[in-house]
């Protein structure tokens, strides 16, 4: 379109040059030419006075396009009836050159992390400023929610090279999220090792007590010798969870499974998580730490020894009331609804 808008600009110029020539010729004498600065006739040989004017306009006129071309990127020639524009062809409301972009809250002067796990996101971004040299903290502070390792084995500095996963207990089991994203880690034998961070609640903060390093890369020791037995019920169980499915449905394979890998002597076990329709939040299978202390003591050869930069003293105490669940009624008391006391329950009641 402005290369067609150019030509014709041109072209009128060109017509509008040619008629006041004929017009010039008529009031000068033959073989002159009325020079428009000075208003004088003069000879027709001076081809430069002829052109002058005329290549000053069409250059005008040529600035004019290529400016309304680079500061108006949005201007779009009105549609043509019959002919349907593209959707790059319609005319858009948004301002040129700006781009959405979404606030990682890392990044956020003064902001704080929020929710329930508040705490151990502010844990974690401590560690990484202790771990990560300054070139490349913005990355390690940045890294999308979904990201397979909460620092990257090429972002820090500690020995050993590994991928980093950063958790925080107040109790001896350690939440590992997804099951199936975490056996697919401990198998991939891709150097990988958890930072354990223990706190205690004391009235309202958390203070860590502990940290905790180990090797995750030992399959045998986390998902137990004879793991391929139970690794299709597994597969299973969360498909079925994923979908949505009534619990009567998968319970009784939960429960095998995970007497199997007790008996195994797997340091981790399935935990399945019931979803919230109304916050929208859908329920998932996810592995779990069984006991910090038994396996510190049973298989010290997985313990990573601690670094100068990763100490429990380096850490803040935070101001962070304790965690409130939601109210259930059991035999007609209302009690906590988490599964400490619903199991301390049923065991009063059986």
């Amino acid at each position: 379109m402005i290369c067609g808008l150019y030509i014709y600009v041109v072209y009128q110029i060109l017509i509008c040059m040619i008629i006041y020539m004929k017009a010039s010729n008529q009031r000068c004498p033959k073989g002159q030419w009325r020079n428009r600065v000075t208003g004088l006739c003069e000879p027709h040989n001076n081809l430069a006075h002829a052109n002058q004017i005329s290549i000053a306009d069409i250059n005008a006129a040529a600035n004019q396009i290529l400016a309304l071309n680079n500061t108006n990127t949005n201007v779009v020639a009105p549609a043509q009836k019959g002919v349907k524009r593209t959707k790059s062809q319609r005319p858009s409301n948004r301002s040129p050159g700006k781009k959405t972009q979404k606030n990682n809250i890392n990044t956020i002067p003064g902001k704080k992390p929020t929710g329930v796990q508040a705490h151990g996101k502010e844990w974690e971004n401590e560690l990484i400023s202790a771990i990560v040299p300054p070139e490349k903290l913005d990355d390690a502070l940045n890294q999308i929610y979904t990201a397979r390792h909460d620092i990257d084995r090429g972002l820090h500095i500690l020995p050993g090279g590994r991928h980093i996963s950063i958790k925080a207990t107040k109790r001896n089991s350690v939440d590992f999220g997804d099951a199936l994203r975490t056996i697919e880690n401990v198998e991939k034998m891709s150097p990988l090792e958890a930072i354990i961070i223990k706190y205690k609640q004391s009235g309202n903060k958390k203070e860590p007590t502990e940290i905790t390093r180990i090797d995750l890369n030992n399959p045998n020791v986390y998902l137990g010798p004879n793991f391929n037995n139970i690794r299709a019920d597994i597969i299973e169980i969360d498909r079925l969870i994923k979908a949505g499915r009534p619990k009567h449905e998968y319970d009784r394979l939960v429960k095998h499974v995970q007497a199997y890998m007790k008996a195994d002597n797997a340091e981790l076990l399935i935990t399945p998580k019931k979803g919230n329709p109304v916050k929208k939040r859908a329920g998932r299978l996810q592995m779990s730490l069984r006991n910090l202390t038994n396996i510190k003591r049973e298989h010290p050869e997985i313990i990573i020894d601690s670094d100068e930069l990763v100490k429990v003293e380096n850490l803040s105490k935070l101001e962070s009331a304790a965690r409130v669940f939601a109210k259930k009624i059991v035999n007609g008391k209302q009690v906590q609804a988490n599964a400490t006391a619903l199991a301390a329950v049923a065991a009063a009641n059986s």
